[in-house]
């Protein structure tokens, strides 16, 4: 497949951009459904009013370390984000930063743990989160010498260290809370995210079949249990999410109908229930993600107009609600997307920048949002195709590059995160295309050669997908064939 043909079919939002389509890592998801299932700790007793005081400033310092270390920025408002699984800061980070914050209260106030507690604490004053992980371990490993009764309290204390990580080792931190609490879906779920986002497909497609054989098990045991459905219809989705990024379209898009089945059910249940509807609306985005790759445009644009109907209405009961409104601007770009494949270059346009409008909103609603920043980066490169395409060179050139300084700015936080080193490469690579309409050999040999600088990095670390190999080679012809010019 050359690289036209790739960016025809395949710079659509597909595995690595969830969390958009949620594949989302990332961490997509099932953050918020730790929230719901959930929603308090329950292996300690609730806080009185001074050590709950005590638990909010260390919370504030907590996200203060966090931001000058900037090992994670991710989203503040999306409460319920449940599948755009792997570039997040959401709503189950928010979870397990808070009970950590209570941990150290209590072992500050009560003296249990006190040294690593205080020592934590001092960490966090200073911006140093190092002791704050150092105290976590310790944790698991006093809950770990207790027996079996206390393996939860393991499990949830390498959640915690998660949650303050970065990508390489929170995967190795909720791998060690799979060992602690092997029964718990959450913690395989949560380890096939870390792991789909350092672009092990393998490793994370096994965690999520356990995910899926746990939630399955429990679902036949307790069939009136709802939340155990919508569980079991969340690991359909991300083995679907994998089985795309293997090139298995059949296989995904059974898995994704799979999914859609089970959410029809639960929306018809309880048509009020806006989780379920937003599901619903990530199902048939899902669907018309490996309808668009087989070529049926048609089925595509139908399956994301129906998504969009839904987020439309979810956007018109909370229009506050920056999770909707984000999907809202991922329903404009899917079917821009169908609009540009069928010819329809206006159309395109100006669904394109509903999208970006969108988006550019949210991000400056929250500059350290790292998912949200990356909307916006997609949102400028799917600008600047139409421009491409309409010869408008000087707008082009503007869109591109200010998705590509975005771009760089993300790699910078998480060098680890294959999704944003390849979100550089194609900016580069769709830069670099403007040869034709302008740019200089030497300017387009430059964006080429760091493209393929990137791709063969990843490539030796084993971290591209079935299609992204291919590019390595296409990279190579494209230098050799400006360099015989």
């Amino acid at each position: 497949m050359s690289w036209t043909d790739w960016i025809l079919e395949e710079d659509k939002r597909g595995l690595l951009t969830w969390f958009g389509g949620l594949t989302a890592t990332l961490i997509a998801g099932g953050w918020a459904f730790y929230t719901w299932r959930h929603p308090k700790p329950k292996t300690d007793e609730p806080l009185d009013a001074e050590d709950q005081k005590r638990a909010d400033r260390l919370l504030v310092l907590l996200e203060a370390a966090q931001r000058d270390k900037e090992i994670l920025q991710r989203e503040k408002d999306e409460l319920r984000q449940h599948t755009q699984t792997l570039e997040s800061k959401n709503a189950q980070i928010e979870a397990e930063k808070s009970e950590l914050a209570q941990r150290l209260a209590r072992d500050t106030q009560q003296g249990a743990n006190n040294s690593a507690a205080d020592q934590a604490v001092a960490g966090l004053q200073r911006g140093d989160l190092k002791p704050t992980a150092d105290y976590l371990r310790d944790v698991a490993k006093q809950a770990r010498a207790k027996g079996v009764a206390e393996n939860a309290k393991a499990a949830s204390a390498m959640r915690q260290l998660a949650a303050i990580s970065t990508t390489a080792e929170a995967a190795l931190a909720l791998l060690q809370a799979t060992e602690y609490e092997p029964n718990n879906a959450l913690n395989w779920q949560l380890l096939g995210d870390m792991q789909l986002q350092s672009g092990k497909l393998l490793q994370a497609e096994s965690a999520y079949r356990t995910m899926q054989h746990l939630t399955a098990t429990a679902s036949k045991a307790q069939p009136s249990d709802y939340s155990l459905q919508r569980d079991l219809s969340v690991s359909h989705d991300r083995i679907g999410d994998i089985q795309q990024a293997q090139g298995d379209r059949a296989g995904a898009l059974l898995s994704y109908r799979a999914s859609l089945t089970i959410r029809e059910r639960l929306t018809h249940h309880d048509t009020a229930n806006t989780q379920w509807q937003r599901d619903l609306s990530v199902s048939h985005n899902k669907i018309g993600n490996i309808q668009q790759e087989q070529g049926d445009l048609a089925g595509a644009l139908l399956s994301f107009r129906a998504g969009l109907t839904i987020r439309e209405d979810l956007v018109q009961q909370d229009v506050a609600n920056t999770e909707w409104r984000r999907d809202l601007s991922v329903s404009h770009e899917k079917i821009g997307d169908i609009q540009t494949a069928q010819g329809d270059l206006a159309g395109a346009l100006l669904s394109y920048r509903a999208s970006h409008a969108l988006a550019e909103r949210l991000a400056l609603h929250d500059a350290t949002n790292t998912l949200w920043q990356r909307d916006l980066s997609v949102s400028h490169v799917k600008i600047g195709d139409i421009q491409k395409a309409q010869w408008d060179l000087a707008g082009a050139m503007v869109s591109y590059r200010a998705g590509l300084t975005i771009a760089e700015r993300l790699a910078l936080h998480d060098a680890a995160n294959v999704q944003w080193q390849t979100d550089i490469v194609i900016s580069c690579v769709k830069l670099s295309s403007l040869r034709e309409k302008g740019l200089s050999d030497q300017e387009a040999a430059g964006y080429l050669q760091r493209a393929l600088d990137i791709t063969e990095r990843l490539q030796r670390e084993g971290k591209l997908n079935a299609n992204q190999s291919l590019w390595v080679e296409d990279f190579r012809e494209r230098l050799a064939e400006i360099g015989a010019k």
